[in-house]
């Protein structure tokens, strides 16, 4: 899975970098990876309180304003508002109670923007039971003008054992919507 990863965060990096305007040559210096490391962790972070408070706007802050993202389960969304109406219903339909998002490597493509990639675990109550959801994410972010990194592209595995069990099978929230039972994480 991790080879997965790499191979995704290589994937984006080559994207940004063939976006730069023909003939225009880099000139700026890139952040630090440790620097580019310790924000997108703290920004992984504060995803995690936004998620467990049920805040679906907080969020939402997470991301540019143009950001797409496809996580297992659900269909390709873009937009931050749409993203937020996407973890609004996710969290209409069940309380995360334990968030833990890890950043496993990171690193600037360019100066206002970089590639992350890690692991998500959390717990979240579906009608009286709790059930633990694993993931596997890479993402973009793109350095805003305030100082901040926002999720510009953003894609997430869910982890499924081979053979699921009732207590780990993938879960449907009434009405069978699988976006609702999504746990996407940053």
């Amino acid at each position: 899975m991790t080879r997965s990863i790499l191979s995704i965060l290589g994937g984006l990096a080559l994207i940004t970098a063939a976006c730069q305007p023909a003939g225009q040559t880099a000139t700026a210096v890139l952040p630090d990876s440790s620097t580019v490391h310790a924000a997108l962790q703290a920004a992984g972070d504060s995803f995690e309180a936004a998620e467990l408070a049920g805040d679906a706007a907080a969020v939402g802050q997470h991301y540019t304003e143009d950001a797409t993202a496809a996580f297992d389960g659900s269909p390709t969304t873009t937009g931050r508002a749409n993203l937020e109406a996407l973890f609004g219903g996710f969290f209409s339909a069940q309380k995360v109670t334990r968030a833990e998002i890890t950043v496993t490597s990171a690193g600037a493509s360019a100066p206002t923007v970089a590639t992350a990639g890690g692991t998500a675990s959390f717990d979240n109550e579906v009608n009286g039971t709790t059930r633990t959801d694993n993931w596997r994410w890479a993402a973009e972010y793109r350095l805003g003008t305030d100082g901040q990194w926002r999720i510009s592209y953003h894609i997430g595995f869910l982890e499924v054992p081979a053979t699921p069990t009732p207590s780990t099978a993938p879960h449907r929230v009434p009405g069978g919507d699988t976006a609702a039972r999504l746990h996407p994480p940053p």
